[in-house]
């Protein structure tokens, strides 16, 4: 991905340091190219194969999937981004792995918005040490 859409359209990300690589799962890129191979270059594109307006976003694809989904219309799509970052870490990814992937520039952003996960994850620790030393 090289550009963002925002509500201007098509463009640079906002930070420059928001522009960076990362390693997707290979579930992601197979559904990005069977996209891709479909005649899109966006992945979220209009029937036409062109860059959707991001209110069209909203109302015309993640409102019916989430009506779909059995989710609170009011969910917003950036939840996609908390939650993989909570299933990241709840499955005991190091934080500066999740950190980076997130765009975070120093892992303790990380730690300071998802502390909460980390917290319960000491029941999980305890658990190995024990395992570990028993």
């Amino acid at each position: 991905m090289n550009d963002t859409l925002g509500r201007k359209g098509v463009g640079s990300p906002k930070i420059t340091t928001s522009r960076r690589t990362i390693k997707l799962p290979k579930l992601t890129v197979g559904a990005l190219r069977e996209h891709r191979r479909n005649g899109s270059d966006f992945v979220f594109s209009t029937s036409k194969g062109t860059a959707i307006n991001v209110c069209n976003l909203r109302n015309r694809v993640w409102q019916p999937l989430l009506i779909k989904a059995g989710l609170p219309t009011h969910t917003h799509i950036h939840t996609l981004r908390h939650s993989a970052i909570t299933l990241l870490l709840s499955n005991c990814m190091p934080v500066n792995v999740v950190a980076d992937m997130a765009g975070h520039g120093d892992p303790a952003i990380t730690v300071s918005i998802y502390g909460h996960v980390l917290q319960g994850m000491q029941d999980v620790a305890s658990d190995t040490i024990d395992e570990i030393l028993g």
